[in-house]
């Protein structure tokens, strides 16, 4: 699962989610633009993003290029003031909303710490490998 969001308070909420339900996490630089994201979700195999709504112009442009079904959509203010996101978007879901419809509790998921991924983070080195392919 991917994580295109700045510092904001979804971030760490999204990530530690993520973890407990026993996914993979990639973060995604929200400074990247459309080909970097599109090779992230590729490379990563990403099936879902969280991402903030001034982001998804992005994820729109490169959704169908990658392996993307699943979209929740937050803003800056929905956690802090409550303020869902609604997007119009098929596919979507926002981040709120999700949040107020999971039910409490810790998923049945069994976890080998000794051999499970938990996150995938690609580092400034590969940003500078897709430049150099320009």
């Amino acid at each position: 699962m991917a994580i295109f969001l700045p510092n904001i308070p979804q971030f760490i909420i999204a990530y530690f989610g993520i973890l407990k339900a026993g996914g993979v996490v990639t973060a995604i630089s929200p400074l990247h633009r459309e080909r970097e994201v599109e090779y992230q979700l590729n490379d990563s195999g990403a099936q879902t993003i969280v991402v903030l709504n001034s982001l998804y112009p992005i994820i729109a442009k490169v959704k169908q290029k990658t392996q993307l079904k699943n979209i929740l959509v937050t803003g800056l203010d929905e956690y802090c003031y409550k303020k869902a996101v609604s997007p119009d978007i098929s596919h979507t879901l926002a981040f709120q909303v999700l949040l107020e419809k999971t039910p409490c509790g810790s998923p049945n998921v069994q976890l080998n710490p000794n051999e499970d991924l938990a996150a995938l983070q690609y580092t400034g080195a590969q940003r500078e490998r897709l430049r150099a392919q320009c």
